[in-house]
């Protein structure tokens, strides 16, 4: 009886190491050229380029880029979850005595804004000039 009580407390003591101990880590990093442009992650200030931080859901997100000269890039971009994070596994992965990493990274490339330099709208003045004198 004694013998069963001590593999019990055991198997109680691993199964809290289990359950406390792991978790998935989900990072994603964006990058533009040229960098220190703003990010903002669904609606959120996440900070200038190369930034990176954590994310919580696989799905679709919208991602915008801002620096000024540049133009704005407004894009959706579908985050799609590993394998190992499909139901029922993702629990499996939660409970593993160690970090389980997922590393994700987005590039963008910020286009100059154009200057025209004439609009449809301007008239162009010419004067004539009287020579005869």
């Amino acid at each position: 009886m004694k013998f069963i009580k001590k593999y019990i407390l055991w198997f109680i003591l691993i199964g809290c190491l289990f359950v406390t101990s792991g978790c998935v880590r989900r990072k994603l990093t964006v990058k533009s050229d040229p960098s220190q442009a703003q990010v903002y992650f669904d609606g959120k200030y996440i900070g200038e380029t190369p930034v990176d931080f954590d994310f919580e859901w696989y799905w679709e997100h919208n991602v915008e880029l801002k620096k000024d000269g540049y133009e704005t890039i407004s894009t959706s971009e579908e985050i799609k979850a590993p394998v190992y994070m499909w139901i029922p596994l993702d629990l499996a992965m939660e409970l593993l005595p160690f970090i389980v990493r997922d590393d994700r990274e987005l590039t963008y490339t910020l286009k100059p804004h154009e200057v025209s330099v004439e609009s449809d709208d301007q008239e162009v003045i010419i004067e004539e000039i009287d020579l005869s004198d």
